[in-house]
């Protein structure tokens, strides 16, 4: 409660000089102001920003005005947070939002767009970069020559490289009827992820957008992954960003990555520079592994190439690709 500060008769000439003095003093002589409303509370924002790539043999070059659209994971409405148009240096920067699941993707007419990339829970300000495939034809015939490795695991995920003759931009590839994630780098090489399947030989088959097909019966055998040789040293990258299906390769400022398995066991891993400490050594099963307190899993894709997901401070919410040397 204020205090009251009485003011002598005499001084009354002065009342009024003085009474910013007093009130200033706290000296109101009246009932306590009451107390103001707390502000209301600051709403967090950032931007998601980056570059779209055009790729071809020739490597990766910025593409001006594609089309970057970002969406609320939950409802999927694309075009809610605006349609981002790169400027000369094939960069775009979002408007501002707000914390939540986010999705985007990259397009423009004539290149193979990106599907929907999620960036999952996003609540500060992060870069996301897309590559798009230049688009190109062939006149060759349509031939499916060779798929290195020719063996991977059941669980899918091997990285393979097929030659051959004829691709068209947008190709797909298909093992045993499954679908792949591809892209033809030109019109002698496609790149693709091998999906699940069971055990076995499997046909390979190539379909140009045209409807030209070419298959390679057996080109390609699944194997459990137990029957694999973990042991070793294992070498490759985390990607700094979730990797957009148009890139299957090493992406812009990756991070390094180290994994030892002896006797069929982890005993050390590193990304980024960090090391990563563990609980307990965690053992390889039937060709997968996780650790204990820490987001870290792996799985062995071929008899030489490892992948799997990473989220630690040095290598936040992403995914890794080794090869065992």
């Amino acid at each position: 409660m204020s205090q009251r500060c009485p003011i002598s008769h005499e001084l009354r000439p002065v009342r009024l000089a003085i009474l910013g003095v007093l009130l200033s003093s706290g000296c109101t002589g009246g009932a306590p102001a009451a107390p103001s409303a707390p502000p209301p509370p600051t709403v967090q924002t950032f931007r998601i920003s980056g570059t779209v790539y055009e790729v071809d043999s020739s490597g990766p070059r910025p593409l001006a005005t594609a089309m970057v659209e970002i969406a609320d994971s939950t409802t999927g409405a694309w075009g809610a947070y605006g349609r981002l148009t790169t400027d000369p240096g094939g960069r775009y920067v979002s408007g501002p939002l707000t914390a939540r699941h986010y999705l985007a993707r990259a397009s423009k007419p004539g290149y193979t767009a990106t599907p929907a990339v999620s960036l999952g829970f996003v609540e500060a300000s992060r870069t996301m970069d897309f590559e798009l495939m230049s688009p190109f034809a062939s006149t060759a015939p349509l031939s499916v020559g060779v798929v290195s490795p020719p063996v991977g695991s059941t669980g899918g995920g091997t990285t393979l490289r097929i030659t051959g003759t004829g691709f068209q931009s947008r190709a797909t590839v298909a093992f045993g009827g499954a679908p792949g994630t591809a892209y033809a780098e030109n019109s002698t090489t496609i790149h693709v992820t091998a999906p699940p399947h069971g055990p076995g030989a499997v046909e390979v088959l190539v379909t140009n957008p045209d409807g030209q097909a070419a298959r390679l019966t057996g080109g390609y055998t699944y194997a459990s992954p137990s029957s694999f040789d973990f042991n070793g040293t294992w070498v490759g990258y985390a990607l700094a960003h979730p990797e957009s299906a148009a890139r299957l390769g090493i992406s812009h400022s990756d991070m390094d990555f180290r994994l030892t398995i002896e006797n069929n066991t982890v005993t050390s891993l590193t990304c980024g520079g960090a090391v990563i400490a563990m609980e307990s050594l965690p053992p390889v099963t039937d060709g997968e592994f996780s650790f204990s307190g820490v987001s870290i899993t792996g799985r062995l894709a071929a008899a030489t190439e490892a992948v799997g997901t990473i989220n630690t401070t040095a290598c936040p919410s992403t995914r890794w690709n080794a090869t065992k040397q």
